[in-house]
């Protein structure tokens, strides 16, 4: 696990072409194996029945259904992106029923002259391999439509807020990203649990998807529309071009038989004002990032960084928390300009989707309680500066608009070319968790020198795991003095056993009185830390600090003042 606080290597495909977790070698999920399992039953010739997500009534959760239902089950006989992964997720081909028939998704039969109307059981079995995913049936109606979407494809994904945007340039974004062929999902605001149908027809606190996306000519004027559907499949908008709205009069035969659908089906047209105002949240996924300005077909950088915020070590909650802040992971990241030929149509737009994603600690989805947490984004205005070197961190170029608790936060921003250190962060500090930071960009996106640590600090470590598991004191003088002193020990006498010994008690976390190499990262990111500030405050470069400069040392580390009166010169 990389550690806290240090800038990562973002240039660093963390994928390989063919390499474990990608779409073309899939994780198996629950080390199940397919292939394995295949021959397995297949040799013993008997029906295989799955004991990581049993056909049971565990599967289905214990309040999804009334009692009654739920006594009544039986159970009758695909590829998910998780976190950064592509899993193989394996299951039998038993599906719950009631009176014969499935109680969730119910495919349709469809009836033309290449099928008699034979029911489709695919999308049923991709359901239940899902609510595998997410723990079970029950644990499927948790979450946000970003996650499904998300899950499914392992694309680009954005979130938007309708109510805020401008629903024309809005609209142009929705509009190239249907001609991408994206996934676009959307939510009325209001309580998901009664789902209660409003005076417009709309339900309340539920998940639509969105289907088309086109503007029409109605008495002269152009009009955008967006098509959407309930996944219930009734229950529809009754508002302007509603599917029995007199507007759709106002429009030409042509367009009117070519859009208009007078069926209770579940799926209606309404206006993008309407739109903007009805629904508070979008969701818009691709594989690729040519949604984002649709000017040309070059190629769009995806990068993800796996990382975590540890308490009382990494978890400096956000900037209000200003002497904590900077002790939260740091990612430098370098712009360089933009190729001409993928030079967007407008400019000045934003080039670059940051996105930050933790990684839930429980298996069922409505176990998990997701972290409010957010980013912040600096520029990067010296060669060495880092954020614990910033003494106004209220200046920074971007911050998350807010900080929300879904388990993906996105922001399209604008970077002009040059080095910015991103900061993610929860809302308080001290809370642990993983994450993952995604940056999508048609610029490449480089990594100069990790600005809190030397150059040699990954070599360092890779030579610390190849020779120890645990270092104790001793191992922690030689490696501490050959490596941060070396030929200034004579001068200096480097650091003591007794220090070391301190040192080993103050960063044993797991107390085991030895360190391990997560508690020697910790502790380097401390050292190069305080190296900073201490050559930061010798302002006459005398290797000494006086008592008003080891004063201000001590305040940009957050120490206690009475440190102050201990030492009036320290070497």
């Amino acid at each position: 696990m990389f550690t806290p606080g240090v800038c990562l290597d973002i240039l660093k495909e963390r994928q390989e072409s063919n390499g474990l977790g990608t779409l073309k070698n899939p994780e198996k999920f629950l080390d199940q194996d397919y292939e394995l399992l295949h021959q397995y039953f297949l040799i013993r010739r008997k029906k295989y029945i799955d004991d990581m997500f049993p056909p049971d009534n565990s599967s289905i959760g214990e309040k999804l259904l009334e009692p009654e239902s739920l006594a009544k089950v039986e159970w009758m006989r695909p590829t998910f992106w998780r976190f950064g992964k592509w899993v193989d997720v394996v299951i039998d081909d038993k599906l719950p029923t009631i009176d014969g028939q499935l109680i969730f998704v119910r495919p349709q039969s469809p009836k033309t002259p290449q099928s008699p109307g034979i029911p489709e059981f695919w999308p049923a079995l991709l359901e239940k391999a899902y609510a595998k995913v997410c723990g079970s049936y029950e644990d499927m109606k948790f979450g946000w439509v970003s996650e499904a979407l998300k899950d499914f494809t392992g694309g680009v994904h954005m979130t938007l807020f309708p109510e805020y945007e401008n629903p024309k340039i809005l609209w142009d974004l929705m509009h190239r990203a249907a001609i991408a062929n994206s996934l676009m999902g959307c939510g009325t605001p209001g309580n998901a649990v009664s789902n209660v149908k409003q005076d417009n027809g709309l339900v309340a606190g539920h998940a639509y998807t969105i289907t088309g996306v086109t503007m029409v000519t109605s008495n002269g004027n152009q009009v955008q529309l967006v098509r959407l559907f309930n996944p219930w499949g009734e229950t529809e908008w009754n508002g302007n071009w509603s599917d029995g709205s007199q507007t759709w009069m106002t429009i030409s035969e042509e367009e009117r038989k070519k859009y208009r659908n007078n069926v209770e089906d579940g799926e209606f047209w309404m206006s993008m004002e309407d739109f903007c105002k009805c629904y508070c949240q979008l969701d818009i996924c691709n594989y690729s990032g040519a949604f984002l300005d649709g000017s040309s077909e070059s190629h769009w950088n995806l990068v993800m960084h796996e990382g975590r915020w540890l308490a009382g070590s990494s978890a400096g909650g956000c900037m209000a928390y200003k002497d904590t802040f900077w002790s939260n992971p740091q990612f430098l990241v370098k712009i360089t300009d933009i190729n001409k030929a993928c030079e967007p149509a407008t400019s000045q737009g934003p080039n670059m989707l940051v996105s930050l994603m933790q990684i839930p600690d429980q298996r069922n989805r409505r176990l998990t309680r997701n972290l409010p947490l957010g980013f912040s984004i600096f520029k990067a205005n010296s060669r060495r500066g880092s954020i614990a070197s910033y003494s106004n961190l209220v200046h920074a170029t971007r911050d998350s608009k807010s900080l929300l608790n879904p388990r993906e936060i996105t922001d399209y921003v604008k970077l002009d070319p040059g080095e910015y250190v991103i900061v993610p962060y929860t809302s308080r500090p001290n809370k642990t968790a993983y994450f993952i930071l995604g940056f999508c960009s048609k610029t490449e996106t480089h990594t100069g020198e990790h600005f809190m640590t030397q150059d040699s600090d990954g070599k360092v470590m890779r030579q610390i795991s190849e020779h120890y598991q645990e270092m104790n004191a001793e191992q922690l003088q030689r490696f501490l003095n050959e490596n941060f002193i070396g030929g200034g020990v004579q001068s200096t006498g480097g650091f003591s056993l007794d220090v070391c010994q301190s040192i080993v008690a103050m960063m044993d976390n797991s107390v085991t009185g030895t360190l391990s190499a997560e508690e020697i990262n910790n502790l380097l990111k401390r050292i190069n830390l305080y190296k900073e500030i201490f050559f930061r405050e010798d302002t006459n470069r005398d290797g000494i600090l006086s008592l008003i400069e080891l004063q201000h040392a001590v305040e940009a580390i957050g120490s206690f003042s009475c440190f102050f009166f201990s030492y009036s010169h320290c070497k």
